[in-house]
This record gives structure tokens, sequence and C-alpha cells, in this order.
């Protein structure tokens, strides 16, 4: 038997993708669907600077829409959303400004929001919530549009 036969024996063999990183994409890709059949024009899924990730990006009239989505399987003791605090809003609002720095001519209006998927064991569709402007955006920018839609 050969060494590194031998060691790779000690490791399991590597999924292709952990589990909560499929429920993940799962909900980005409902959530994306969710907010396009809402009128909302899909720009960019995945967004990657040196500060984190914004998972969609969207218009809305002339709104810029940073979304970010929580998916969970079951409604525990808290709402999906709760997960978004106040150290994940700062690093999405730094990404959304690496984001915005990138454009030639960025718009006036920006808004946060969230978008709870809740999945029941089978991963269908429990629940799916829109949080438009689920928090603050940059001191320079203007807060826009903070109603809570619900399907």
């Amino acid at each position: 038997m050969g060494w590194l036969k031998f060691v790779s024996g000690w490791f399991p063999a590597k999924a292709s993708k952990a589990a909560h990183l499929r429920t993940g994409a799962r909900g980005e890709r409902l959530a994306c669907q969710f907010l396009k059949k809402r009128g909302m024009r899909w720009l960019y899924s995945g967004y990657l600077s040196r500060h984190g990730e914004i998972d969609l990006i969207f218009r809305e009239q002339q709104i810029l829409v940073f979304v970010e989505v929580k998916t969970r399987v079951g409604e525990s003791w808290q709402r999906p959303a709760a997960a978004v605090d106040r150290v994940k809003q700062a690093r999405i609002r730094r990404t959304a400004s690496d984001y915005l720095g990138e454009l030639t001519s960025p718009p006036k209006h920006y808004r946060f929001d969230i978008v709870e998927v809740v999945l029941h064991p089978d991963h269908s569709v429990q629940a799916m919530r829109h949080l438009p402007g689920a928090f603050s955006p940059l001191t320079n920018l203007k807060p826009v549009n903070t109603r809570d839609t619900t399907a």
C-alpha cells in the first residue's frame, strides 16, 4: 500500500458539496425566482469582494437592491433574518460599497433586503418572506421602501 493511499484513508471521502451549502444555494435560487415574479430585475448573483459576498443584486425601478438570503430547514425558535446581525450587516454594507465602486454611474437610491426561505425537511418550500429595507444602508445612501411583503 502506497503512503498516499494509506494517509488518504484517514480522511472521509469528500462530498461534492456540504448539505448546508446545497440548502443555501437552493434558497438563493428560490429567492431569485420569487423576486423576479414580483417584477424586480435580476442583475447579479454571488457578488464577491475582499469584504464578503452579496447573495443577490436586483433593480426595482430606480432602486438598486442588495439582497441577503437566509435559508433554514424548518422554522426554529427564531426567524432566519435574525442571523443577519450587526456584524453581518456591516460586512454586506462594505461589500455593497465595493460593488458600487465598480460602477461607472451608480444609482442614487439603494436598499438592503432580506429574503427568508423556510423549507420543509423534504426541501419543499414551507414559507418565503421578503423584507424590503430590512436594515439601513450606508450613511450616505438613502433608505427606500421599508414595507414587509410576505408570500
